[in-house]
């Protein structure tokens, strides 16, 4: 029966390209995929206001979800009842939906061979790499092997590639890329054709934290960007969106503008900030963590503390990087040498954190008085909660983990400065809160 549906979803979805015809846009790679797709879809809505531009509010992209994104539909419950509703929907959207101009979609995988499925529902005119990581490695015999599989994507587009300015790992491929491939990055050099400048973080009159930055595309007029997510990751996908909105007017004839501020909207869960009790900051990044975009963050929140919050300590809350198979050791490990050069005190949970992370702690930092082991997200707030009380400082306290199995989220509630920030958490539907078995 999983078959069929999953049979009956796919032609629905390859029924509505062929009558929409869309201009595709998919995004891959091992992380950032969500971010990148959700800030190009908005600039795109803004740049472009006569199309209609659209990509899924969830992390829809794996090959039902994929289906469900191009059908629009937004939600779906796994049982038999949910099936059929979700058909229904399909088979009404293929036949009666409104026209849609763009779509920005998103290419997961994680077994050998899922790339093939998911460009049998849909070939991108564009696509975007973002990063290479370890993640997903489980069932893959290397990174080499994840890369293989991911590069079939760029090989089936067919207008343009967008590439990372120091994916190297790419070279080999390029004689099988037909489409154009351009390359974006943090300056101007001989590698890139899209690029940002003058990147900086500042407050506004309504001490919102803001990003201003100048981005600019080959032989283009430099622009003047004020935006609402305050990560330079955002700067690359901002720049990104604009050199793809002139694509999309081009092919499209349609009108196009270049607005100065943008007001991102990314989800909530995407490394948003809160305040928490006795003043300190949180940094919710608990839907998921591989290495690159640990390491990532840690460097973000480094450089969001030099410029907003020079007074602040740091608080490091990490859950274990999971899907990295045989790398797990190895970069938990490198973990440990990177947070221990910041951190004024770290709370741990997970059996690889508490394991290779904690050891390589013990060698290298002097204050394993201040490393706390915890064994769930109860259990680290109740630490965290009396720490926080106790100390006289203030901190900006970080949270990352990834999603399997592994919720964070739970322990951020009972700090949080204010309660209502609580429904901007992940997983915080019905479905999830009876998953976890959490009192509402």
């Amino acid at each position: 029966m999983k078959k069929i549906f999953w049979a009956i979803l796919r032609w629905c979805a390859q029924q509505y390209l062929h009558k929409k015809k869309p201009y595709i846009i998919g995004v891959t790679w091992s992380i950032w995929k969500t971010t990148c797709r959700m800030i190009i879809a908005q600039v795109l809505q803004t740049s472009l206001p006569d199309l209609i531009i659209r990509t899924s509010e969830k992390n829809f992209n794996s090959e039902i979800w994929l289906a469900l994104s191009i059908l629009d539909v937004s939600s779906f419950s796994p049982s038999f009842f949910g099936s059929i509703k979700a058909l229904i929907l399909a088979f009404s959207h293929v036949f009666t939906w409104p026209k849609v101009d763009v779509l920005v979609l998103e290419y997961w995988i994680d077994w050998p061979g899922d790339m093939d499925v998911l460009l049998e529902i849909a070939i991108p005119d564009s696509a975007i790499f973002t990063g290479l990581d370890k993640v997903h490695s489980t069932h893959f015999v290397s990174v080499d092997d994840i890369l293989e599989e991911k590069v079939k994507l760029l090989i089936a587009t067919k207008d343009v590639v967008f590439l990372p300015w120091n994916t190297t790992v790419i070279a080999r491929y390029m004689e099988r890329i037909s489409a154009d491939v351009l390359t974006y990055g943090l300056k101007q050099d001989t590698k890139n054709d899209i690029w940002f400048t003058w990147y900086e973080l500042f407050q506004d009159a309504w001490w919102r934290i803001l990003t201003r930055f100048h981005s600019q595309q080959e032989n283009e007029e430099i622009s003047l960007y004020e935006t609402t997510v305050v990560w330079e990751i955002s700067a690359w996908y901002v720049s990104l969106g604009s050199e793809i909105a002139m694509i999309v007017w081009r092919r499209l004839t349609a009108e196009v503008i270049s607005p100065d501020f943008l007001e991102i909207a990314s989800q909530n869960w995407r490394n948003t900030m809160f305040e928490w009790i006795e003043w300190s900051v949180l940094i919710d990044s608990t839907y998921n963590a591989a290495p690159k975009s640990m390491s990532h963050m840690v460097n973000e929140t480094i450089k969001l503390r030099n410029t907003m919050f020079p007074e602040y300590q740091f608080i490091y809350c990490l859950w274990d990087m999971n899907e990295l198979g045989e790398f797990a050791q190895e970069e938990h490990r490198k973990l440990a040498s990177q947070i221990s050069q910041s951190a004024e005190a770290i709370f741990l949970i997970g059996e690889h954190t508490h394991t290779y992370t904690y050891d390589e702690l013990k060698k290298i930092w002097s204050t394993m008085s201040r490393v706390f082991l915890c064994d769930d997200a109860h259990h680290l707030w109740r630490e965290l909660e009396s720490f926080l009380i106790e100390s006289p400082e203030q901190y900006i306290v970080l949270f990352k983990a990834s999603q399997w199995g592994l919720y964070l989220e739970e322990a951020l509630p009972y700090v949080m400065l204010h309660q209502d920030d609580c429904s901007r958490l992940c997983r915080q539907d019905d479905r999830w809160r009876r998953k976890k078995k959490v009192l509402v």
